[in-house]
């Protein structure tokens, strides 16, 4: 991938992230706990997919695009 589209890609990715952590949020407002937990597990896979997986592989060829990652 080249370093325009990668930027773009983790634009995306920020913004795609955001719904995904206020369905989190909103699933600890699940009363029934085995039903929360079956929601959470049903989330989790996505949110590791944008909040890790993409973003692990855009920065191990751009470390500098990493979020996490001090800025000078």
């Amino acid at each position: 991938m080249d370093r325009k589209l990668a930027e773009e890609a983790m634009k995306i990715i920020g913004q795609a992230t955001k719904p995904l952590t206020d369905l989190d949020n909103l699933s600890m407002q699940i009363e029934d706990k085995s039903e929360q937990l079956a929601f959470r597990q049903l989330l989790a896979p996505a949110m590791m997919a944008f909040g890790y997986d993409m973003v692990a592989h855009i920065c191990r060829q751009y470390p500098d695009l990493d979020p996490d990652k001090p800025k000078n």
